[in-house]
């Protein structure tokens, strides 16, 4: 069945539109994938995935601070003000310079230090992080996976200790 003159028209004027939409969308990932909008980015999702743990897990809460647009903070909430609990272990990540950087604080004494940076994929047009655990090289993950590498070993440490 051939299709009319009109209709071949507008299905190529769709299919234009769709290849722009494409377009756009990779130019715009592309540009948040600077090192403020991976931030951006990193920060709302690791909120999000603490907001997800406080819900299944409401007697073993954790708060997500974020006090400027440079630094949040994960941890126990302090039972004065609604803030971190600097007396407990906490994750505190901050926008410095070139890098993320993360470090996990026991007490007041960083226990580990993780360095994040954004990094352009053309094959898959997307924003990957290169992450940098203490001395060990450097590995490409995924948003959700550099979320785990942040915040997974706090908020599941007593419930995998149980």
């Amino acid at each position: 069945m051939a299709l009319s003159c009109k209709s071949q028209v507008l299905r190529g004027e769709n299919m234009a539109k769709k290849k722009k939409n494409i377009q756009k969308k990779w130019v715009v990932r592309r540009v948040e994938c600077s090192l403020s909008g991976a931030f951006e980015k990193l920060s709302c999702l690791v909120k999000r995935d603490v907001e997800i743990f406080n819900e299944l897990n409401p007697c073993n809460k954790f708060s997500f601070i974020k006090n400027e647009k440079d630094l949040f903070c994960v941890g126990r909430p302090s039972h004065q003000d609604n803030q971190i609990a600097i007396t407990s272990k906490y994750v505190k990540t901050t926008l410095i310079k070139k890098e993320i950087s993360v470090e996990t604080v026991v007490h007041k004494t960083n226990c580990q230090k993780i360095t994040i940076r954004p990094v352009w994929n053309k094959e898959n047009a997307n924003c990957d992080f290169e992450v940098s655990i203490g001395d060990e090289n450097p590995k490409i993950l995924c948003l959700n996976r550099t979320s785990q590498e942040i915040i997974g070993d706090l908020l599941f440490e007593q419930l995998e200790a149980a």
